[in-house]
């Protein structure tokens, strides 16, 4: 889809934008399509109209409203948004993300390897639940999906590390390893079950999570 999104955004500028050959060679180096920073914004985000408004003295605005409409005759573009001062965002149908898989599983050199010199390394965490609270099904789909970024990235010549932050020290486990213990054996001390002390707080310091009171309380001492 990018592909079909930056052809037509060059045609534009080679046959719509009234400039110089030299004014068209600038802008063709210049204008970006980018991954917008969240999918409020769109998939897709272009400062083309920004640039080009230099060379053809026109809104940015007015520049992003012409390019729209040409955007949106695009199969796989849903709707197209001007934001800030002219830049353009774009938002693809989910029919484009699934015609994308189904050509990728047909080339399997759709996804060619990055250059040499483009390549980085890369450590991805995912997963790392909370060992003070119970696992749920998040988790799982952090594991999956963070590993498949991975293997994506492997394929592409990345020196990529994957990382499950086990989280077994500090604080929130001395807190744990103190509210189990309290909920197992704090009623013998105290002769009444249940007994456990509401927190967590600066006078508590114990977890009161619903997992904890799964734990069955000792009536006598082992």
């Amino acid at each position: 889809m990018y592909n079909q999104i930056i052809d037509s955004l060059n045609n534009h500028i080679e046959k719509d934008l009234r400039l110089s050959i030299d004014q068209k060679k600038i802008l063709q180096k210049k204008h970006k399509l980018s991954l917008s920073d969240s999918l409020d914004k769109g998939h897709w985000t272009t400062n083309l109209c920004l640039i080009s408004s230099n060379f053809t003295k026109k809104s940015p605005k007015e520049l992003a409203k012409n390019l729209s409409s040409i955007l949106q005759n695009l199969e796989g573009v849903e709707k197209t948004e001007i934001a800030g001062p002219g830049f353009l965002n774009i938002f693809l149908t989910q029919r484009a993300f699934l015609n994308q898989i189904d050509e990728a599983n047909k080339d399997t050199n759709l996804f060619t390897r990055v250059p040499k010199n483009e390549l980085k390394k890369i450590q991805i965490e995912f997963v790392s639940a909370n060992p003070t609270g119970p696992l749920h099904v998040g988790h799982g789909r952090g594991a999956a999906y963070g590993d498949a970024i991975a293997r994506i990235l492997s394929h592409l010549g990345h020196e990529v590390e994957k990382e499950y932050y086990i989280n077994d020290a500090g604080r929130q486990i001395n807190i744990l390893v103190c509210s189990i213990f309290l909920r197992k054996y704090l009623p013998i001390f105290l002769s009444k079950s249940p007994c456990f002390p509401i927190g967590p707080s600066k006078r508590s310091h114990c977890w009161r999570s619903s997992f904890i009171f799964l734990i069955p309380s000792s009536k006598v001492m082992p």
